[in-house]
This record gives structure tokens, C-alpha cells and sequence, in this order.
């Protein structure tokens, strides 16, 4: 009944409606609960209450209403025809390109509204004027509370208190307002550049704010924007930034980390905030490459074409952390020619970002910086051949042949028929058996790159070529299964054969190997030799690893799976596997 009266009679005074609402209603109801009611309405420090409330609700309502006004007095709503704010924008064009010593206005607005040229043009000749300079810039945006600027700030040199935009960060509202270099002069006409005021008192003054900022700016030198009008959504993100297509960017790259990282042990990074941690082996899709030492980059679902975070994070460029893994490499040589662990350890510290221990840096420099990766969808009408890649007697033949005698998979696997210069024997068919060719065409196409892999056995030639696994691959639509020395995988190289290589590592002794393949021990020595090197000069290519410190049939069912898995599971592909002239 109350709220009845409070919504028919707006205009009145709290008080006055409780009165009324007592002569209205306190001869209809007689009840216990309504008895306490006027009781209440009736002491006088209920109406002390009312009275305070409505001093707090009349100042509120002035202050809104003067908001309000101010508001209204700086802008002008949007015309609802495009051909007139079309034919408003090129007059501004005109006007601006006579006149060298305007500045550049950038002006964002989420509620459609236009600023007032007059106004704006005299509060600007006032700027120039104060700054004594011929050229600023205004950036208007619309900014949520709590939400990013996307852009970080540094002064000029250590003892200038000039402050200038260090980076804009992709997909943020700051990108295509601002240009890195510009010199921030003034926020919401707060002079911001002075010797008492410290970086983090600016950032915290920016995080503070929300809805319309304005920034006045000092423009760079290679800032030649023109007058623009700039609209967002009701939220200020710039869609058209954020809403990347990698094909928009020269600079957009998708890669494979050979390497773990984390900003909070970097000492060299920025902006540790604005860091992205990853582990080895993440996706991280480079959006950003302007920086030669930091780049911009999302981190990706390792098993699906989706990012993780709205908006990228810093990362160490392929140069800048290559650069720091030789400064490791030269002291690693050094402690080896005489430098005590002491000396080793203080110079690291100064060198590179702080790494836990010495097996750490050197298994970050074996494994290199990043790899290019594309997303591939598998194509039924050709299979994926699969590599087993590892080092001699470890039982890589004997899973290739038990996979090729499996039930289920027989009919799906074959082998690439390899060419040889022998003669061909009486049973045997050229193209199923062998390719038998030339001793001369074989050398032509070993100068050719044709092989994979080939070797000499008994003065005549044998060698598993491309095309041969293509036939296999492409025209049979079978699954090749191939066992080949490491060096066979540069072969492969852009030869659009999509290979998945498995890498099978040894058990951490040699009585586990040996409960299933027998070696000795010059054998095992050899074998521990190999695996290092391999793993040093061609992990980065790895798609699996297969541990051998299991059971043979363990290992086998693992291996089987992956054969399946791998020709129907979209997944991320080195691109260094496709070829540049063709795709499928």
C-alpha cells in the first residue's frame, strides 16, 4: 500500500506521503502489526531519519543533474542520417588539412555523441598555447572499471620527468589511439608531468579511473594521424583490434615453445605484469613483433585453436632469447677451461634471467626458442606417415613389424617400397617389391634431395624415396609406418608429407631396457650417446615422446593408439613440414 502511494505521488516529500498514507488507512486496519507500524511513523526520530534522507537524496540529485548538464554542454547528439556525418567528416578533413599547426583530435565515444568543434577548437588553441608547441593530440575512451588500459609508460631517461607511451598492447582500447612515443601531458586535465609524481602514482591514477578519459598528449614525431572519429561498443573495447585475423597481421605467427618460461624470473622483462608464463611445448599465437627484444603473444589450447586469455602477454623475441643463450653457452665453455662453480654462478646471475640450476639453462639452450606451427585438420583421402625416431637396438623394427601383423591395423598400414640399383630377382615385382633402377639414376636423384634416407649394402644402393611414401600415403591411402636415422628428417623438410615423429627415449638404465630387447654393455654406452645428440639437434621436430621404461606390450599399446589418434585428431603441425608452393 505504501509503495502504491510512493508511486502516485513522486513529487511529494516522504513525509507527507506517511501521513497520508496513516489518515488513509488506520480506520480499515486494526491488526497488531499495522498498530506498530504507525507507532513507528509516529516517534519523532523516524522523521529525524526521513529528513536526513531526503537532504542526501536532494544533494544527489543536483549533483546527477549537474553531470548531466555538463554532459550535455560538451556534446551533440549523432545525426541519424550516415550521408550527413559523412558529409560532417570530410569537412573536418578540409578544414584541418589548411591549417599545419592544428593537432590531431582522436576521439572515441560509446554513446554516439559528437564533441563540440567550437568548444574543443578554443580549449585547444588555449593547450597549444600553454604547451608552447604546434601540434597535440586528444584521445578520448571509454574505459570499464577495473578494465586494462592495454598500454605501459616510461619516462624519457632516468633524470627527465617527461613521460611517454613505452607499448601499445594488441587488441587493448589504447591500440590505433595511441602511438608509442607520445608524450601523455594531461589525464581527465590533470597535469600529470612533474618531478614529484612517480610512474606507479600514474598508472594507479589511470586503474582509478572509468567511463569518459580523456588524454592530452604530446604526438611523436612519426604520429601523422589526421582528425578521425573512432567508434566503440557500449564498452569501450576496440572490436575491430580485438577481433584479430591472423591473415590482417604481417606479424602473426602461431609457434611451438622449446622452452618453459616465467616473467617473475625475468629481470630483464618490462613489465613483469604483463608477462605471459608458459611451459614447454605451449601454442602461443604471436600477435605482435614491432619490439626486436619483446613480443606480444597469446597462449593457445595445446589441443585446440583457442586462446586462453583475452589479451596477450609479453614474451622474450626468438633474437633476444637466442642472444641470451649463447652469453650461456660462452659461460658454460668458460667453466669447463678452468672457471670454479663460485665464479660461474655470480656470472650467470648477471647475465641472464635467474634460472634454478645449471641442468635448467642447459637444456633450454639445447632446446632452442620457438618453432613455427600451423593448425592442421586431417584430410581422409590421405594419411599422415608416422616416424619412429631413436637410436639402434631398442626394439624400433620389432614394434613396426608387430604393428604391421596387428588385426586391426594390418589393413590401414603398409611400408614405402624402396628403390635399390641391385638386379631384380626372378620372383620379385619391380614397384611392389623394389623400385629397381639405374646405379646412375639413383646417384641423379640423391644430388636431387629424392631420398629420405639411403645407404650402400653389398656394392649396390637401396633408399626409401618421397615419392614413395607420397604413393603410400596419397594414392593407397595407407598408414606409413617408417623407422628412419634422424638425418632423414631434414629431408622431409616442405615436402608437404606431413610426417609425426615419435621419439622413443630410453630408460634411465640399462636393465630396463634389457627387460625386453638385449644390449650390452658397449651397446648401451653407444645407445645413451646417440639418444643425447638426437635429442639435442632434432627434439624441436618431436610430436611424442614414448618413455621405454615400460613393459614391451605397454609400449605397444601406447604406439598403436597414437597411429589411430594421429589421422583423425586436428592438431598443431611444424610448419616446416608443408611445402610453400602446395597445400591440401
Amino acid at each position: 500500500m505504501l509503495n502504491t502511494c510512493l508511486n502516485n505521488e513522486k513529487n511529494l516529500s516522504l513525509e507527507i506521503l506517511i501521513k497520508q498514507f496513516i489518515q488513509q488507512y488506520s480506520q480499515q486496519n486494526s491488526t497488531n502489526d499495522f498498530k506498530e507500524l504507525i507507532e513507528l511513523f509516529e516517534k519523532t526520530s523516524f522523521y529525524s531519519l526521513i529528513s536526513s534522507y531526503e537532504l542526501i537524496l536532494l544533494h544527489y540529485n543536483q549533483q546527477q543533474q549537474q553531470q548531466q548538464q555538463d554532459k550535455d554542454d560538451l556534446t551533440l547528439i549523432l545525426s541519424d542520417e550516415e550521408n550527413s556525418l559523412k558529409k560532417e567528416e570530410e569537412e573536418e578533413d578540409h578544414h584541418y588539412s589548411d591549417k599545419d599547426d592544428q593537432s590531431c583530435i582522436v576521439s572515441m565515444s560509446c554513446s554516439s555523441k559528437l564533441v563540440d568543434e567550437e568548444k574543443e577548437n578554443s580549449n585547444y588553441a588555449s593547450k597549444l598555447s600553454e604547451y608552447n608547441v604546434s601540434r597535440l593530440k586528444i584521445v578520448r575512451l571509454e574505459k570499464r572499471q577495473g578494465e586494462p588500459l592495454g598500454a605501459t609508460i616510461c619516462r624519457l631517461s632516468d633524470n627527465d620527468y617527461r613521460i611517454s607511451i613505452a607499448r601499445i598492447i594488441y587488441g587493448s582500447i589504447a591500440q590505433g589511439l595511441f602511438t608509442v612515443g607520445d608524450q601523455l601531458l594531461e589525464i581527465n586535465n590533470i597535469h600529470i608531468q612533474s618531478q614529484y609524481r612517480t610512474l606507479d602514482d600514474i598508472v594507479q591514477l589511470i586503474d582509478s579511473l572509468h567511463g569518459t578519459i580523456s588524454f592530452l598528449l604530446l604526438p611523436t614525431s612519426s604520429d601523422e594521424t589526421k582528425t578521425t572519429m573512432t567508434m566503440t561498443t557500449n564498452h569501450g573495447i576496440n572490436n575491430q583490434a580485438f577481433h584479430y585475423n591472423q591473415d590482417d597481421c604481417s606479424s602473426s605467427v602461431y609457434v611451438r615453445a622449446l622452452f618453459s618460461y616465467d616473467p617473475y624470473d625475468d629481470m630483464y622483462i618490462p613489465c613483469r605484469e604483463l608477462g605471459l608464463s608458459f611451459e614447454k611445448d605451449s601454442i602461443l599465437h604471436i600477435v605482435n613483433r614491432d619490439d626486436s627484444s619483446w613480443w606480444q603473444a597469446f597462449l593457445m589450447e595445446n589441443d585446440e585453436n583457442i586462446k586462453k586469455q583475452q589479451y596477450p602477454g609479453l614474451i622474450p623475441s626468438k633474437q633476444f632469447q637466442e642472444k641470451r643463450l649463447k652469453i650461456v653457452k660462452c659461460l658454460l665453455d668458460e667453466e669447463t677451461t678452468g672457471h670454479t662453480k663460485k665464479k660461474l654462478k655470480k656470472k650467470l646471475n648477471k647475465s641472464i634471467s635467474q634460472q634454478s640450476t645449471r641442468q635448467k639453462i642447459l637444456t633450454t639452450f639445447s632446446f632452442g626458442t620457438y618453432e613455427s606451427v600451423e593448425w592442421y585438420i586431417p584430410n581422409p583421402l590421405r594419411k599422415r606417415p608416422i616416424v619412429l625416431i631413436g637410436p639402434a637396438h631398442i626394439g624400433r623394427h620389432e614394434l613396426r613389424q608387430r604393428l604391421m601383423n596387428s588385426s586391426d591395423l594390418s589393413s590401414l598400414i603398409d611400408v614405402a617400397v624402396p628403390h635399390t640399383t641391385r638386379l631384380k630377382k626372378s620372383d620379385e615385382i619391380d614397384g611392389r617389391d623394389y623400385h629397381f633402377i639405374t646405379r646412375q639414376q639413383f646417384e641423379r636423384d640423391i644430388s636431387n634431395d629424392l631420398f629420405v634416407e639411403h645407404g650402400e649394402y653389398e656394392k649396390n644402393l637401396y633408399g626409401t624415396s618421397k615419392s614413395a611414401i607420397e604413393i603410400c600415403s596419397n594414392q593407397l591411402n595407407k598408414i606409413c609406418i617408417l623407422n628412419l636415422l634422424p638425418e632423414g628428417l631434414d629431408s622431409l623438410k616442405y615436402s608437404n608429407l606431413l610426417p609425426y615423429i615419435i621419439y622413443m627415449k630410453i630408460p634411465s638404465t640399462i636393465e630396463k631396457l634389457r627387460e625386453y630387447f638385449y644390449v650390452n654393455e658397449q651397446q648401451w654406452i653407444e645407445i645413451e650417446q646417440v639418444s643425447r645428440q638426437i635429442e639435442q639437434n632434432y627434439s624441436h621436430l618431436f610430436d611424442k615422446i614414448i618413455y621405454l621404461n615400460q613393459s614391451f606390450d605397454e609400449i605397444f599399446s601406447q604406439l598403436k593408439s597414437l597411429v589411430k589418434h594421429v589421422q583423425i585428431k586436428p592438431m598443431w603441425v611444424n610448419q616446416c613440414w608443408f611445402s610453400p608452393r602446395e597445400r591440401f
